[in-house]
């Protein structure tokens, strides 16, 4: 510690350290009450002692405020983990309801099958026209609370039976049910038999998809306007 300085050294102090020197010509010099000038040495400790302090409050400040930073910084990255979490288990619940829906409207699917294959297997013998017979079938029924419903030609619910289906697709499939089965039970089958079963109208035709039109015109069927 200096007794006297110039006027840089002065400006370049703490101003609680400034107020302890006086001007002294073009420069300061220490303020000293009751001691000798030429004794500084109680003056100089206590200064140090102050600049001590004033440090030892500053450190305490910078461990507090690293201290707060820490807390918040703990709480932002627990928060995040929290999140992440969250998130990890919303995405798991939304696979398994995804995995639960595609189950069901695959049972869906394979009951609605099974029916309309077992219905078509009623009206031929014949595999490959039941497969026909089935897809047919297939678009006009629906499960509803585990309970098999017809639909209409536009998909909405009706209150038909299978029953009733059964004989609007003979009308519109004639070509593909089995004379036998088609008339009704006796062996001699309507007087048309299974050749009146190989003439459509042009409407019937035009609802039919191409697998069916293709097999229509294999089995020799004809179009009548």
């Amino acid at each position: 510690m200096k007794y006297k300085l110039i006027k840089s050294e002065h400006e370049a102090l703490d101003e609680a350290i400034q107020k302890l020197y006086e001007p002294d010509g073009d420069g300061f010099k220490l303020i000293v009450e009751g001691l000798p000038t030429e004794d500084v040495s109680g003056l100089k400790k206590k200064v140090d002692e102050l600049l001590s302090e004033k440090k030892s409050e500053q450190a305490k400040r910078e461990e507090a405020e690293k201290a707060a930073q820490e807390a918040k910084d703990k709480a932002a990255k627990e928060a995040g983990n929290y999140k992440e979490l969250f998130e990890s288990s919303e995405n798991k619940v939304k696979t398994l309801e995804e995995a639960l829906k595609d189950r069901d409207a695959r049972d869906k699917r394979q009951s609605i099958g099974g029916k309309a294959l077992e219905l078509a297997q009623g009206l031929t013998k014949d595999v490959s026209r039941a497969k026909l017979l089935a897809e047919q079938l297939k678009g006009r029924l629906d499960l509803v609370d585990g309970e098999l419903k017809v639909l209409d030609t536009a998909g909405a619910l009706t209150v038909s039976t299978t029953d009733e289906l059964v004989e609007q697709v003979k009308k519109d499939y004639p070509f593909l049910v089995d004379g036998k089965d088609s008339s009704g039970g006796g062996s001699s089958g309507d007087k048309g038999g299974a050749g009146d079963s190989k003439k459509i109208t042009r409407d019937q035709f035009n609802e039919m998809d191409h697998v069916a039109r293709s097999k229509f015109a294999k089995d020799g069927g004809k179009v009548e306007d």
